[in-house]
């Protein structure tokens, strides 16, 4: 199940997971196929908030982020405010 791999991975500064279902199979050993079926799961059953956002790849790309439902809920991006993009905008221009 991912959910130990997205607590083991969550960046603790902006309180979210940035992982593709190629690293999430690769960390995890899941299978690509079943990965959608279990990240539903997790979901559904309130343990973690999907986020789609605009891609670095190309201008027509989205990815999703996820969040941990009962862990630091408080901290996102409207808390957090310009620091997190800021931090965001750092980390791509390495």
């Amino acid at each position: 199940m991912p959910y130990l791999l997205f607590v083991s991975r969550r960046d603790i500064n902006r309180n979210v997971i940035d992982l593709s279902y190629d690293k999430i199979s690769d960390y995890s050993g899941i299978s690509r196929k079943k990965i959608p079926d279990a990240l539903t799961f997790l979901s559904v059953n309130g343990l973690i908030r999907s986020e789609r956002q605009r891609s670095d790849i190309n201008d027509f790309a989205v990815s999703n982020s996820y969040r941990l439902s009962f862990l630091e809920s408080y901290r996102h991006g409207g808390t957090t405010g310009r620091a997190e993009i800021d931090a965001v905008r750092a980390q791509n221009e390495f």
